[in-house]
């Protein structure tokens, strides 16, 4: 069983919805964001210090929560979506070639759970310009201690998180309103020979989407994915030294 980052609740209403997305960082008011960046600055610390973006661990090693900073004044607000050098100073030093941007309708669209195969393996940046969604990653690397465990994240355009997911690792996500807007960057292109599928509702690794089964929307390559029993995994762990 994979640990929950965030409420699995109902979806809001449409209107709801949408007066959350127009705003890019949610129904907080300049002045309460203006409080939050200035607990930010504490003394002693440097430029870069002040910018950096939060770090959170999940349960599965090298997938990691990132918040960027977020800075406002009487004109609205402001933050780093991305900065290569930023996130090599915190020890990510992934190198993305591929944005990519999906646009789901409906709520309980279910993308996933895709990965691609090396040499085309893809580490991926996931994070939500529009809507609200319940990311999933799941561990498939050979000779893992969370081989087969899953971490699910809750990514808004309201909480402006982003889910950082290495190569070896499944991944799927979940809309859970209406029209929903996910933006994600790849440390490889797309390779159709290379990708692969497993059922998001696979009984062995039994996520909780928060919706029922049945309701799910998805696409037809989706619905006639692989089990996890019959998956073949390329990738193994290598323990750090």
């Amino acid at each position: 069983m994979g640990r929950i980052h965030g409420p699995i609740g109902q979806s809001g209403a449409r209107s709801a919805c949408l007066g959350n997305s127009l705003h890019p960082f949610g129904q907080l008011r300049p002045v309460l964001v203006a409080k939050q960046v200035r607990r930010i600055y504490h003394k002693g610390k440097t430029a870069r210090d002040q910018e950096a973006p939060m770090l959170e661990p999940t349960t599965l090693p090298g997938v990691q929560i990132i918040t960027p900073r977020v800075f406002a004044d009487n004109r609205g607000a402001f933050c780093e979506t991305y900065n290569a050098d930023t996130l090599a100073a915190l020890g990510i030093d992934t190198v993305f070639v591929q944005d990519n941007q999906s646009w789901s309708h409906d709520a309980g669209t279910i993308r996933g759970l895709h990965f691609q195969t090396p040499p085309s393996a893809q580490a991926k940046l996931v994070r939500v310009l529009v809507g609200e969604i319940w990311d999933v990653a799941v561990d498939i690397r050979a000779g893992s201690p969370t081989y087969g465990q899953w971490t699910g994240v809750t990514l808004s355009a309201g909480n402006n998180r982003q889910l950082l997911i290495p190569a070896g690792f499944l991944h799927g996500f979940v809309t859970r309103v209406p029209d929903c807007l996910v933006a994600y960057k790849c440390s490889n292109v797309y390779a159709p020979a290379c990708e692969g599928a497993v059922r998001f509702d696979d009984p062995d690794l039994a996520i909780d989407w928060g919706i029922p089964a049945a309701d799910a929307v998805l696409s037809d390559k989706d619905a006639a994915a692989g089990s996890f029993a019959d998956l073949k995994t390329p990738f193994t762990y290598e323990a750090s030294a």
